[in-house]
């Protein structure tokens, strides 16, 4: 059993945010599993986001080893709130937490997000429910590799991700039960980590007598991007309608682009300084040119099928990427254990570890290099909830 703030995960074993947790049916079936701990939503965004024949995955044939293309659900937060309460209300004897897992680069967007969550814990009393024994919980997805002109929010930590960090601690503050953590990218360099750890120190607040940090845990890692594959080595899978039109594919809303505006103001008064010096117009204008450079510098595919997925570029997850998320996990463990972040009062922030968990020799990996929980998605994909019985299974 591992404690994660106001929720607990036991066994240590999850499915990371992926595209087989989209819907209500499949969120119920991890939820059923004796051999998952906690579930993970689907990352959603406001309002949901538009797939096309463009968003889907790709397994090797000699490996469990996967390529995605995929954004985020396509399904509203509204929905998975819905869904959440049907799946929790429906199993009133059950502890398991659910991760409800967000994205967007625009911290009044998130403001709101996490506002609708913390009314479905008002209403559901999970806000007044005993430590460990929470239902709900939040990570936001900082990491998604899948936009050419969006860069993830977690590689620029202090324009883009610490804002959304910002905003994330008023919540925190209003609410310590709370359990927030933020879904990490593959880093490659040790000052990478390092920036993204620095950021997490004002987010730490005295409270009730206790200095506590509004980021309960990380997930390491997502998919590695601007990866690609030969179709001679991986299949694609649909898992939406192919009959759209192969040039229509919807590029990511204004709720995932970066922010523009300089400063927001959380409602416990912190000023959140943001980029591009107040000026919308410019920051607008910015993007827009470096999108059109962009498309120039890597235009579509002009034969699709020569690749694994019909953009060629996706996310690598599973075996191909299990060396770099060990590596991830155990730098993040030196840091979180050092006596710094012991000063600073982040120690108690926990790791859950992710990427080419396909046995469960590679589970012992993940915890040996000090992760306190473990997720899967690829070999999650491949075999379905049965996934975790052989992980789990003793």
């Amino acid at each position: 059993m591992v404690l994660i703030n106001w929720i607990s995960i036991s066994p240590p074993l999850l499915n990371s945010s992926c595209a087989w947790s989209s819907d209500r049916t499949q969120l119920t079936e991890l939820y059923e599993s004796p051999y998952t701990g906690a579930v993970t939503t689907r990352s959603a965004t406001l309002e949901g986001f538009k797939e096309d024949y463009t968003h889907t995955v790709a397994f090797t044939n000699d490996s469990l080893t996967s390529i995605n293309a995929y954004g985020y659900s396509p399904h509203p937060l509204s929905k998975y709130l819905e869904w959440v309460e049907e799946i929790l209300t429906s199993h009133p004897n059950s502890t398991k937490p659910i991760i409800i897992s967000v994205a967007t680069a625009e911290p009044k967007v998130l403001q709101k997000m996490l506002g609708d969550i913390q009314a479905l814990r008002h209403k559901l009393l999970d806000n007044q429910a005993p430590k460990g024994k929470a239902r709900i919980a939040v990570e936001l997805n900082t990491s998604c590799p899948n936009f050419p002109d969006a860069v993830p929010p977690a590689y620029d930590p202090i324009d883009k991700m610490f804002p959304l960090l910002l905003m994330a601690a008023d919540t925190f503050v209003e609410d310590y039960t709370l359990t927030i953590g933020v879904k990490l990218p593959p880093y490659l360099m040790r000052e990478q980590f390092a920036h993204c750890v620095h950021g997490f120190v004002p987010l730490v607040s005295t409270l009730d007598g206790e200095r506590r940090s509004a980021i309960s845990f990380v997930t390491s890692i997502n998919t590695v991007g601007n990866a690609m594959l030969p179709s001679s080595l991986a299949k694609p899978i649909a898992l939406v309608d192919k009959s759209e039109a192969p040039d229509t594919p919807k590029p990511p809303s204004k709720e995932l682009e970066a922010s523009s505006s300089t400063s927001t103001q959380g409602d416990n008064g912190r000023e959140h300084n943001l980029p591009n010096g107040g000026d919308s117009s410019k920051g607008n204008q910015t993007e827009t040119a470096h999108r059109l450079f962009m498309s120039n510098l890597f235009p579509k595919p002009s034969d699709p099928s020569q690749y694994a997925l019909p953009g060629a570029y996706g996310g690598l997850g599973g075996e191909a990427i299990h060396a770099i998320a060990l590596g991830n996990v155990y730098s993040f463990r030196q840091i979180i254990d050092s006596d710094m972040l012991v000063r600073s009062g982040l120690s108690g922030i926990k790791i859950i570890g992710v990427g080419g968990v396909t046995s469960k020799d590679a589970v012992g990996r993940m915890k040996a290099a000090g992760a306190d929980a473990v997720a899967c998605a690829t070999f999650f994909g491949k075999n379905g909830v049965k996934a975790f019985e052989i992980l789990g299974k003793e």
